[in-house]
């Protein structure tokens, strides 16, 4: 017996197979990011960094994890709404909230989308936590992955719609309901953990890059 499949019948198989090829990748990255990550060498401050790279070949050390303080190269950013706050990463997001009407269920839904984003970041420094030594340079830190930022300013702006303003919203079945106003910081100062690859730079510096690689910044619980 012969099963013939139908145009949409093959788009769908093809469609599943593409879908699981995807998901299979994305499962075969994050199980290396994880072995990656268990099998970096863990190093200290108060180990002598530079020495370890120029007896290493290629002067790097492949995925290394190291905890350290936060600490601007040149001026700090500071943050809008609290210029008494120092930063080397600042996100500041303007998010419009609003209700869609949908009318297969005759019920209104939330939604939301960006409307304005700006990240600024600067070069920064991983220091020891105490004392005065070494430090390794962080000079993409918007290349990382898994920054955990802190939130400085939360605020909601309540819209104050005419009655001519509401009635166009019941028409179009989309009605505002404000905008979320956020800034974001990784503050002077904060203890984190960075994880990537530690290179001996020409000027004799230690750099902890992502190019080639990755590199994750992580919060020190």
């Amino acid at each position: 017996m012969v099963m013939e499949l139908s145009a949409v019948d093959t788009l769908c198989v093809g469609s599943t197979c593409a879908l699981s090829s995807l998901f299979y990748y994305l499962y075969r990255c994050q199980r290396a990011a994880v072995t990656r990550i268990q099998s970096a060498q863990r190093l200290q401050f108060d180990s002598d960094l530079k020495k370890l790279l120029e007896h290493s070949e290629s002067r790097e050390l492949g995925y290394v994890v190291l905890e350290g303080k936060v600490q601007a190269v040149n001026e700090a950013l500071k943050s809008h709404f609290k210029p008494h706050l120092q930063a080397v990463i600042q996100r500041y997001q303007m998010t419009e909230h609003r209700l869609l009407w949908n009318s297969l269920t005759r019920s209104w839904s939330e939604g939301k989308h960006i409307i304005h984003k700006q990240v600024d970041a600067i070069p920064f420094l991983l220091s020891q936590l105490e004392g005065v030594g070494d430090s390794v340079l962080v000079s993409n830190p918007l290349n990382a992955s898994g920054l955990c930022l802190e939130t400085v300013h939360e605020e909601f702006h309540i819209p104050s719609p005419g009655f001519g303003e509401v009635f166009r919203h019941y028409l179009s079945g989309e009605k505002p309901t404000g905008l979320l106003e956020t800034e974001e910081i990784l503050p002077v100062g904060t203890v984190i953990t960075g994880i990537g690859r530690l290179v001996l730079d020409p000027q004799g510096g230690v750099d902890i890059t992502s190019t080639p690689g990755w590199i994750r910044i992580l919060p020190v619980p």
